[in-house]
């Protein structure tokens, strides 16, 4: 039955990444985490991930800015090494706990003031923290958008940017991994098949961010990171 259930959470989970741009990666660590062990699941998601992020980049793009992405790098990528070191050796557990307070004053503040901005220095600051959250869990958007949300213009840009960071973030987590010896391949062999369920999911759920207005899409954005926090808290 674990195949199933694997199937079946990673469908849920990349469906709402497809439609917002992000969340599948929290969602999916919750559902399988359920019935499978931690470093399993991270190592699954991670495959799911690079799947799912590629697939919302073809759909979408034409909105892809390699200058965002620079942007943004600039400052994620020393966080994304450490990040990585701090899964594979240490425990994580109240480095997160704190990083998940600040991003849950944040997105209950955001869903309060939608226009609401962190100052340059604190964004850089923040982009670093969300380079750490993406080489620990493979879940570094929610700080992404904290720190850079405002800087797209549009729902679709968003969704792709976000595809484009998760996308490069989790090609260098894993590339880090094999480089220290600590890859552990088998879990890919294993669940070679999800590509067909989360391709499934990313179809649908583009289908229904297409549909999307702005003022429900920035509500949901908000509201995944606020579920973002709430996870982080209680891993």
């Amino acid at each position: 039955m674990i195949p199933l259930y694997v199937a079946i959470g990673v469908f849920i989970a990349y469906f709402i990444e497809s439609m917002f741009g992000f969340g599948g990666t929290i969602l999916a660590l919750a559902i399988l985490t359920s019935f499978i062990d931690i470093k399993t699941a991270i190592l699954l998601v991670t495959y799911a991930a690079i799947i799912a992020s590629s697939c919302i980049l073809i759909s979408g793009y034409k909105h892809f800015s390699l200058k965002h992405l620079f942007k943004i790098y600039l400052y994620a990528l020393p966080g994304i090494f450490i990040g990585t070191v701090i899964f594979l050796w240490m425990s994580p557990a109240n480095l997160l706990k704190i990083f998940a307070g600040f991003l849950i004053f944040y997105s209950l503040y955001s869903l309060w003031k939608p226009d609401f901005k962190l100052s340059p220095l604190l964004s850089r600051c923040v982009l670093f923290l969300a380079g750490i959250i993406q080489g620990i869990y493979g879940t570094g958007a929610p700080f992404m958008l904290m720190a850079y949300r405002h800087e797209f213009k549009d729902k679709s840009e968003l969704r792709s940017m976000v595809a484009a960071f998760l996308l490069f973030g989790n090609v260098l987590r894993v590339a880090q991994m094999y480089f220290m010896g600590e890859l552990k391949a088998d879990v890919f062999l294993t669940y070679y098949w999800i590509v067909l369920p989360v391709a499934l999911a990313v179809g649908a759920g583009f289908f229904m961010h297409l549909k999307l207005n702005d003022r429900v899409f920035k509500i949901g954005v908000a509201c995944l990171m606020l579920l973002a926090g709430i996870s982080f808290l209680f891993k």
